[in-house]
């Protein structure tokens, strides 16, 4: 059964989305069976690829909206929120 499921994350780095945490979230994206969107505005990104989350210019305190569709969206959803949380704190963001 495929579902489709919708979370927002907000980026609390001082440094944005950088190269670090979106290779660490293409990474667990990955692992999923899921397809996963990530969404600045009108600007949509493959959520598996490191260079279109970059392309998304998300800067510190931008709302990011993530949709994920497939076998395993949930877990996806559950997964990637928790890896950004655990990113902010790591970079002295407040989760």
């Amino acid at each position: 059964m495929n579902g489709r499921i919708r979370g927002q994350i907000e980026v609390k780095s001082p440094y944005g989305l950088h190269l670090r945490v979106a290779d660490q979230f293409v990474q667990l994206a990955q692992g999923f069976m899921s397809d996963v969107r990530v969404a600045r505005g009108a600007t949509i990104a493959d959520g598996k690829s490191v260079l279109d989350l970059l392309t998304l210019g998300a800067a510190c305190g931008e709302g990011l909206q993530l949709e994920i569709e497939g076998p395993d969206a949930p877990a996806a959803l559950h997964a990637l929120t928790d890896l950004m949380h655990v990113q902010l704190a790591e970079f002295g963001g407040a989760a």
